[in-house]
């Protein structure tokens, strides 16, 4: 009983690791795009 309850515990924290891992990703992907976009915009404007 107490392994599962460990073993629990180690499964939400996991859980909680990749929830911020994907909410970092998303986060990246979008200040990323908003750079790109703002490249282009700014590439297009100076020509």
């Amino acid at each position: 009983m107490f392994q599962h309850r460990t073993l629990h515990g180690r499964s939400s924290v996991l859980f909680d690791i990749t929830k911020r891992r994907l909410s970092m990703n998303q986060i990246i992907y979008i200040v990323g795009l908003v750079v790109i976009v703002l490249a282009i915009l700014s590439f297009f404007g100076f020509r």
